[in-house]
């Protein structure tokens, strides 16, 4: 009988003991920043593409690639969604040409 009784004494002071407060997650940490944050601003990347096949030369294209933020979505309070439009070009003298969503 003793045994059961410390047992289940055990039991409530493991269970009391495990718990901890909750935090909030500090968004900027996990990179929710990381890309710009309003709509129209962009990041220009220069691209070399090198694709070497099992048999054959390899073959590589250079081209620019800009990924512009088009559209916020917002469902909640912390749960936003970027819209990103992915545009491309051949060379700088080149307008920009929509690629990808």
């Amino acid at each position: 009988m003793h045994y059961q009784i410390r047992r289940a004494l055990w039991g409530l002071i493991g269970l009391v003991g495990c718990t901890a407060p909750a935090l909030d997650p500090d968004f900027d940490r996990v990179g929710y920043s990381y890309f710009p944050q309003e709509v129209g601003t962009y990041r220009d990347y220069w691209i070399e593409d090198i694709s070497i096949p099992l048999v054959g030369e390899a073959d590589t294209t250079v081209y620019y690639l800009r990924e512009q933020v088009a559209e916020v979505l917002v469902a909640a309070e912390r749960d936003t969604t970027w819209l990103l439009e992915r545009y491309s070009r051949s060379s700088e003298d080149q307008d920009w040409r929509l690629d990808s969503l």
